[in-house]
């Protein structure tokens, strides 16, 4: 049998509690790389969700500014020469100024040096903006955008307004002024940050973020050339970034429109205005938010409001409403007995000429609003 002195055996003992206590330190140390690896891969993920909402966010901003703007002054920016909206920013020749006065000026104190195309400062000045907006771009962006003394054009957003003019001379009435907002220098949409992610990744999350005025001009490689188009490209826009080739990839945008027709300004345009049948498509989009609304003849499948004022006749499938105030209603005409649903229907007028009021109960047949008319 093998002895051991009190000496060996707590020697021994010791080292066994020692061994134990390294194996769970070494398993404390794995768990906690492995939660610090998660909690830092949140992080990140944080960071880039905040950094594409911030992108979308100054897009916006811009836009809503644009949109004030030329809402306010649509009639002298509309007086201005069509060639004053062209983006004087190339990635391999040198453009062409415009020999035309593209100044707006007659605004108090501000003039803008390109009407059609207004710097963030400049409608600083004008107070459509904040003075802490800055239009510095928030993405990584690649210098290619040259001017005509071949200088680099600076990374952040610019502004194009263009013009669309109706039949009249002058183009004095039935016009649109389409804004823009776009980076001046294309995104590097194919490098790496974080997690692996790509400028890529920010500028699709930005673009889902901004809404349904937003435009992105993407394609595989900043070799090839891109357009840009909204969502599902219901809609399509030149790119203002253009080489020889054609559009530079890598641009966000965001539209904003104003109608001198309808006096309507929108810096996320849903719908579409056609002057031919004075009317509003919105593509079976959803409105909501409006304090006020008023039209002629409107079609919807379904409208929910506090207050509903009607100005003539109107036709209505179903109303439903905890009082009902109206001059005169037309009901549908039934016989008694009839059948009826009372799920759908419950008013009509008696069809015996007798003009009494009929009711649809949960018996399914109708029957006299009032039990004391009786047959006649």
């Amino acid at each position: 049998m093998h002895m051991c002195s009190l000496h060996t055996c707590g020697m021994g003992l010791r080292q066994r509690q020692s061994g134990f206590n390294l194996v769970e330190l070494t398993v404390a140390m794995v768990v906690a790389t492995g939660l610090a690896m998660v909690l830092m891969s949140l992080n990140m993920s944080t960071t880039e969700n905040m950094r594409s909402g911030f992108v979308a966010q100054q897009y916006r901003m811009l836009s809503q500014a644009v949109a004030a703007y030329m809402g306010r002054h649509h009639a002298a920016l509309v007086a201005l020469p069509s060639e004053c909206a062209t983006v004087l920013w190339h990635a391999d020749k040198a453009p062409t100024a415009p020999a035309v006065s593209c100044q707006l000026s007659g605004l108090g104190a501000t003039a803008v040096a390109n009407g059609l195309q207004p710097t963030a400062g400049e409608l600083i000045a004008l107070n459509f903006l904040e003075s802490s907006f800055s239009s510095q771009t928030l993405l990584p962006t690649r210098p290619i955008m040259r001017n005509a003394s071949g200088s680099l054009g600076p990374a952040k957003l610019s502004v194009q307004i263009t013009k669309q003019c109706g039949s009249t001379p002058h183009c004095t009435s039935g016009y649109r002024l389409q804004g823009m907002v776009f980076n001046q220098q294309p995104y590097d949409f194919e490098r790496s940050i974080q997690r692996g992610a790509t400028v890529r990744d920010n500028m699709y999350d930005a673009f889902a973020a901004m809404g349904g005025g937003a435009a992105v001009a993407l394609a595989s490689s900043s070799a090839e050339v891109a357009e840009l188009a909204g969502y599902k490209s219901l809609f399509k826009i030149t790119n203002p970034l253009q080489s020889s080739s054609g559009g530079v990839p890598g641009v966000l945008a965001m539209r904003s429109d104003f109608n001198n027709l309808t006096g309507v300004t929108s810096s996320d345009s849903m719908g579409a205005y056609a002057p031919s049948g004075q009317m509003w498509d919105f593509s079976g989009q959803s409105l909501r938010g409006l304090n006020t609304l008023a039209a002629v003849t409107m079609g919807v499948e379904q409208l929910r409001t506090n207050k509903l004022t009607v100005s003539g006749d109107s036709e209505l499938q179903q109303v439903k409403a905890l009082a009902l105030l109206a001059e005169k209603i037309k009901l549908p005409a039934a016989a008694l007995g009839q059948v009826c649903f009372p799920q759908d229907q419950s008013l009509a007028m008696a069809n015996d000429g007798t003009g009494r009021l009929l009711v649809c109960p949960s018996t399914g047949e109708w029957t006299y609003h009032n039990p004391k008319d009786g047959p006649p």
